[in-house]
Order: structure tokens, then C-alpha cells, then sequence
């Protein structure tokens, strides 16, 4: 649903970022999604390091004057936050709130209700949590929080040039996630096959096949066989390499380690 004061590609907008969050996540560490069971825009990801877990949640809150929405927001936090006390949490996004000076936590504006403002204030104070971000994200407010139980974990925040009106929020932390291992993935290398062959095994396997079987046999039976033969011509008849299992970087190319060797030779 809508909410006033919100455009639908403003809207979309924050939902992809938070649904990259997770994808990037889920795609290099050791994590898996918290069921938090709310309706505000938040996704909270367990991420395993060789201490207690880190909890890290993005959030969103869409610029309204939506007291139940806020209400179930810190509703949803103080959850997170009861259900690990032990863990360092990371609550980041954009919540909207720009009649908070983070400074001195007090409201000195009047854009959304002073409820909505103290309710937020509210929820990080009984949760142990500490707003970060002392510069502005947007104009010059203060849009993007980073509110944490562990601000002693920082080692820098600053702001970088976003992709829309709002500033990236560069966050250094003092701390070490434990990657996933990667799962060796057999590869078929299709450039080295020999079509030639996979014609003639193909046709023969087609001429075994409908001589063996006939309309009434049952689908599955039929479904599982060709399964089966395609399978074995492939195996038999296109060479395959298994990947590594060592964590890669596919942006770091073959020229991009060349010009690494030559900064660090003093090239």
C-alpha cells in the first residue's frame, strides 16, 4: 500500500536496496535471515563470526505522519534486540527523521509528529542503542542512521556520494565475519565438446528409446529415462571441471593483479 507523502519509485527504490542487502549477504558470509514476522519494511540477517553473531538490520520507514507504522517499527527492533542480548546489532536505513538533531537526541523540528519522533528516540534508549551518523544524508539532514549496541566497534563513518539524492554511509567496524565456504560446483565445458559424437549417441539413444517404450507407459517412467540418457551423454561425452572452494573476488581480473603487483614492487 501507498503511504502519503511517498512516490512509488522512491518506495521501490528503498525496497531494492534492502532486498541487495540481504542477496549480498546471503551471497559471501556465514548468515541466514531472522524471522522477525512483521509488515514494515525491515530484513534482519544473523551473520556468524567466531564470537557471538552479528545482527544486522535494514530498515525502512516511508516519510508520513504513520504512527502505527513507527509503533510496529520499534516493535520489531526491541524483538530483535531482546531475542539476542549477547550479540552486536546493527540497526541501518533510512528512517525519515530529520526533526532529530543526533547530537544532543532532541527533537528541534516539526516536520512528522513529535509521537513518531519520541517513539524511535524511545525504542533505541530502552534498547541500549547508539545513532552513529553525526553528518548529513540528505540536504542537511540526518536521514540515515546506523544505531548500534557496540559503538565502540567503530572505527569510521563517514559519507560517500550516493546513486539517488541521499549520501552512502561508509561504516568501519573492528570486527571479523566468518565467510562461507564455497561448494565446489562441477562446470561442463560445452567449447570442448565433440558435437559430432553427441549427434550419433544422441540419435541412437532417441531410436533405443522409442523402441523401448510406447504411449502407455506411464510418464513418469518416460520422464526418468530421458532424464537418465541425456545425463549419461552429456558426462560420457563433455569434459567438466569442479570450481574452488576458495573464496574469489571476480572483480579482482588478471590485469587488475598485475597493476597490484606493480604499486606493491614500487613499479
Amino acid at each position: 500500500m501507498k503511504r502519503k507523502g511517498e512516490r512509488n519509485g522512491d518506495r521501490k527504490e528503498k525496497r531494492a536496496r534492502i532486498l541487495k542487502i540481504e542477496e549480498g549477504i546471503n551471497s559471501s558470509l556465514d548468515s541466514q535471515q531472522l524471522d522477525v514476522n512483521t509488515d514494515v519494511e525491515l530484513i534482519a540477517v544473523k551473520i556468524v563470526n567466531n564470537y557471538h553473531p552479528i545482527i544486522l538490520v535494514a530498515v525502512y520507514r516511508p516519510p508520513a505522519n504513520d504512527q502505527p507504522y513507527m509503533d510496529e517499527l520499534s516493535s520489531a527492533i526491541t524483538r530483535i534486540c531482546k531475542a539476542h542480548p549477547t550479540s552486536p546489532i546493527w540497526i541501518c536505513g533510512d528512517t525519515n527523521l530529520p526533526d532529530i538533531d543526533w547530537e544532543t537526541t532532541q527533537i528541534v523540528s516539526h516536520q512528522y509528529r513529535v509521537a513518531i519522533n519520541e517513539t524511535f528516540l524511545d525504542t533505541l534508549a530502552d534498547c541500549g542503542l547508539d545513532q552513529v551518523v553525526n553528518f548529513p544524508t540528505r540536504g542537511d539532514n540526518v536521514l540515515d542512521i546506523i544505531a548500534t549496541n557496540r559503538p565502540s566497534l567503530v572505527s569510521r563513518c563517514e559519507g560517500m556520494p550516493g546513486l539517488s539524492d541521499h549520501d552512502t554511509v561508509f561504516l568501519e567496524l573492528n570486527t571479523k565475519a566468518t565467510r562461507r565456504k564455497q561448494v565446489r560446483r562441477k562446470i561442463f565445458l560445452w567449447n570442448k565438446a565433440n558435437f559430432d559424437i553427441i549427434r550419433i549417441k544422441t540419435k541412437e539413444f532417441s531410436d533405443q528409446f522409442v523402441d523401448d517404450y510406447s504411449h502407455s507407459t506411464p510418464v513418469e517412467l518416460l520422464a526418468s529415462e530421458l532424464q537418465k540418457g541425456i545425463e549419461k551423454i552429456i558426462a560420457e561425452h563433455v569434459p567438466s571441471k569442479f570450481t574452488s572452494t576458495r573464496f574469489s573476488q571476480p572483480w579482482i581480473n588478471s590485469r587488475a593483479k598485475r597493476i597490484l603487483s606493480e604499486e606493491s614492487s614500487g613499479i
